[in-house]
């Protein structure tokens, strides 16, 4: 239970934390657990490494800005924290099987604005 409320933890900060930049370090340094526990007892727990997660976070949040704000892809991508805007497409992409641009067009089709 320990374990899993670590990970709870984790997650939560995560989810408040997305748009900054994280590194695995700072994560094992927070939560008072070696790096490779860390991410050991993260896989187990959510089925996905902490990069996946946080990938995944920060994609969900792109979709909402994409489709509800008229801010621009490299605005976008900087927000949810991605500081290289090329990075951002490629997980955007890697994630959701679109580009940034295409899923605005999507997200968008049949909304009046």
């Amino acid at each position: 239970a320990e374990g899993e409320d670590r990970i709870m933890n984790a997650i939560g900060y995560l989810h408040k934390n997305y748009s900054d930049k994280i590194t695995l370090d700072e994560l094992s340094t927070r939560f008072f657990v070696s790096k490779y526990y860390l991410c050991h007892e993260f896989k187990k727990y959510t089925n996905c490494t902490i990069i996946q997660y946080i990938n995944n976070l920060r994609v969900s949040h792109a979709q909402k800005l994409l489709e509800e704000t008229d801010k621009s892809i490299t605005e976008i991508s900087m927000l949810v924290g991605f500081p290289n805007v090329t990075h951002f497409n490629r997980v955007f992409r890697l994630v959701t099987g679109k580009s940034p641009t295409q899923s605005r067009k999507l997200l968008r089709k049949g909304k009046t604005l």
